[in-house]
């Protein structure tokens, strides 16, 4: 008799029982276990981890995702010295380590003296629980090594086992004893009605989609109404923590206002309409669903959770990307859809489902090849190696000679790419283009795979893309084939003279052309320097005051809505960064809130923002009429009066900069280099102003090859002419190692030899 209620990805049971795990964090619950007392254990060794941040392991006593009790087993982040411990802790309304209405039982609190748990130890955990408290012990043999308690007032749950980050075999898992408790009905949120739209007779399917209306893209809502998805990221009552305060001050100050998230919600959702919001964004509370404003499912972080899981792409401060040549791709995916799309498929309010969020899809190289010169980064044998290799026979058609003068290599077979210790590097034009259909290759892996899976068990929610970050390689065609819209999150500068979005509208137009789906903007700010943040990490133009914080506002979402092909708009955010940073490996800091933390809305802001959506569908019914008498312009370029000389041998990049700003500049200006070899440039190199006076100045290998200039007191108005000079000799001189401090964000280490 099966005696799980699914068994989620990374758990294979054995003919005996015995489960052997490579835990991503999915609960393993036992089936038709629901109950209100009772008492379950299961034996535990852990093997490694495999992930290098937060390792658990251990039972649970699962009400939801949001609501549970975690009896664990914990190695901390490789970063804090993988210190060990245990932990009998409660996750209350999305809050880890809640003690809301409980209290620690000290009379039953033990740990062994100087205990740790170790690798390939076997320890027996266990949990019971009744009407008035939880124990949760665990045992090495018939030794007790550590137990903690808490009282509280009923708790029901399902038991169960989750593990996250470990690889672990785990033996004797059974439930005790137990009091069974009434499954409670199933609540869904209400019924749709009420929501923002612009009266319309179109089909009504009962959930929303996409159709093209006399030359404009919109969503369709499930009555039939035309709808626009006006939103802003992370409404939530936790957001954001500050690693070292040690809490979320929005959170805190929010507590003490309003005591419980149900009443933040309430005041929330009436600011969220009153400013003309229609739709939620991503990470928004769940108090927020269902009364008014349509919304998105959390991303769903299909391609960022295998990554962690088994990479392309090495996750490492950011997100990085899935291996889709696993073999387990697909039921990863599978795993996902079901745990996260599943218990949607009949929700009315659910616009649909976003993949992922700015995945690395250009490697760590940052160029459009980038997936393929990580397939060869990774070991011998790799199945991103062998698909690579795969896909390099049959453009081919199997003649290595071709090949290797088309790499400029001198390979003796095809399998030397996926097996050889020294794979070949991508250094020649059509190599290039080689790895890009190797990214398209992985794209079509990445799209289809996700898309299958989703539709399988949720087919009635569209699929809203994976929220480029800026722009993605030459995939939009691929994407579009499985998406329903595209998703991107876009951080464009603004001309505030003359109330212009610069180089924006055609890039979009072009990605509409080639995806032929709709688009949505999913993250756009403008953080104002005056707001006392230091407003130093994080994407955006910033600008000098509220005031033109909200005319950028105005400018950009206007022009969002004006474009046919855009059916949604997510502002970045709802409430301000900590001043401190987020964490050492995110240290975001800046004025991106609709309100700050302590609640406050910045009124010029939102007075724009209203103003703007109180229009929202006026202006998008014509946005066809408006793209087309509307091309949109370049901003003039800057003409250094030099000629720029680019050969083989030497780079001579004439450079003017213009302060078109309202205030002085003193610091760092990133300037992007004409395509080249950036291994080319190690010889002799110098940056002078046009009167030839030494200026101060570094190089930086990522993304494309890029100089950083400093530039001191550079009035409003005022333009200065350099001159970059870079040699592909090594220098006559060696040159010690070089390093830099880059406007406080960055350190450039930097040796020409």
């Amino acid at each position: 008799m099966q005696r799980w209620e699914v068994l989620p990805f990374g758990y294979k049971e054995l003919p005996d029982g015995v489960l052997k795990v490579r835990g991503i964090g999915a609960p393993l619950l036992f089936k038709d276990s629901l109950s209100k007392a009772g008492a379950f254990t299961a034996v535990f060794v852990l093997h490694r981890a495999f992930a290098s941040e937060w390792k658990t392991a251990g039972l649970t006593l699962w009400n939801d995702g949001r609501n549970h009790w975690r009896l664990n087993l914990v190695e901390a982040p490789d970063a804090s010295d993988k210190r060990r411990f245990v932990e009998l802790e409660q996750m209350r309304e999305g809050q880890w380590i809640s003690h809301e209405g409980i209290q620690p039982d000290e009379r039953l609190a033990f740990t062994r003296e100087g205990w740790q748990w170790t690798y390939e130890t076997p320890y027996r955990l266990r949990i019971e629980w009744d009407s008035q408290h939880i124990v949760g012990e665990v045992w090495e043999g018939e030794t007790l090594c550590w137990r903690a308690a808490w009282q509280f007032k009923g708790y029901q749950g399902t038991p169960g086992i989750i593990v996250n980050g470990f690889e672990a075999t785990i033996h004797e898992a059974r439930i005790e004893r137990r009091e069974p408790a009434e499954v409670p009905a199933a609540v869904f949120g209400s019924r749709y009605s009420g929501a923002r739209v612009k009266p319309a007779k179109q089909r009504a399917t009962g959930f929303f989609r996409v159709e093209q209306v006399d030359g404009v893209w919109w969503f369709i809502d499930p009555q039939g109404n035309l709808f626009l998805a006006i939103g802003t990221d992370h409404a939530s009552y936790f957001v954001h923590w500050c690693e070292q305060l040690g809490y979320a001050p929005y959170h805190r100050n929010m507590e003490r206002k309003h005591r419980l998230e149900t009443f933040w919600a309430q005041e929330t959702l009436q600011r969220l309409k009153a400013w003309g919001f229609t739709a939620l964004g991503v990470n928004h509370s769940p108090y927020l669903r269902h009364r008014g404003l349509p919304h998105p499912e959390q991303v769903l972080g299909i391609g960022q959770g295998f990554a962690l899981y088994d990479d392309l792409v090495r996750p490492i401060h950011w997100t990085g990307f899935p291996n889709v040549f696993s073999p387990e791709w697909a039921d990863y995916c599978d795993w996902v859809a079901y745990d996260r799309c599943r218990p949607n498929r009949d929700d009315q309010w659910l616009l649909g489902y976003f993949l992922d969020n700015e995945l690395e899809w250009f490697g760590k190289d940052y160029v459009d090849w980038g997936l393929a010169i990580e397939a060869l980064r990774r070991p011998p044998g790799h199945s991103a190696r062998v698909a690579l290799a795969q896909l390099l026979r049959r453009r081919y058609r199997g003649d290595i000679m071709a090949f290797n003068r088309a790499w400029e290599v001198n390979l003796r077979d095809f399998d030397e790419i996926a097996e050889s210790d020294s794979p070949p590097a991508i250094r020649t034009e059509r190599a290039r283009q080689d790895g890009i259909a190797f990214v398209r290759l992985a794209a079509q892996r990445y799209f289809e795979t996700a898309a299958r899976a989703i539709r399988k068990h949720d087919p009635n929610h569209l699929i809203l893309g994976c929220r480029f970050a800026g722009t993605a390689p030459p995939i939009w065609d691929i994407a579009g084939k499985y998406c329903e819209v595209l998703s991107v999150n876009t951080y464009p500068r603004i001309d505030l003279r003359t109330g212009r979005v610069l180089d924006w509208e055609e890039w979009l137009h072009r990605w509409h052309k080639e995806s032929r789906r709709p688009l949505m903007i999913t993250e756009w700010s403008f953080p104002a320097l005056d707001s006392g943040l230091p407003c130093k990490h994080g994407a955006g133009m910033r600008v000098d005051t509220q005031t033109q914080r909200a005319q950028c506002f105005r400018i950009f979402q206007s022009t969002a809505l004006s474009l046919p092909f855009v059916v949604g708009s997510n502002f970045f955010m709802w409430v301000d960064q900590p001043a401190l940073g987020i964490s050492h490996t995110f240290p975001e800091d800046s004025n991106y809130g609709l309100v700050n933390e302590q609640g406050v809305p910045y009124n010029e802001l939102v007075q724009a923002a209203t103003a703007v959506h109180r229009r929202g569908y006026a202006i998008h019914s014509g946005a066809k009429r408006f793209w087309e008498r509307s091309p949109q312009p370049s901003e003039p370029p800057l003409r250094p009066r030099g000629k720029p000389i680019i050969r083989e041998d030497v780079l001579r990049l004439p450079i003017a900069i213009l302060n078109r700003g309202e205030q002085p500049f003193t610091g760092w200006v990133c300037i992007d280099l004409p395509p080249n070899a950036p291994k080319r440039w190690r010889g002799a190199y110098s940056c002078r102003t046009s009167q030839d006076t030494p200026v101060r100045f570094t190089i930086e290998p990522l993304r494309r090859e890029r100089c950083w200039l400093y530039l001191g007191n550079l009035k409003p108005g005022e333009r200065r002419e350099f001159v970059l000079h870079f040699a592909a000799d090594r220098p006559l001189t060696p040159r010690p190692a070089q390093r830099y401090t880059v406007a406080d964000d960055f350190r450039v280490d930097f040796n020409p030899q």
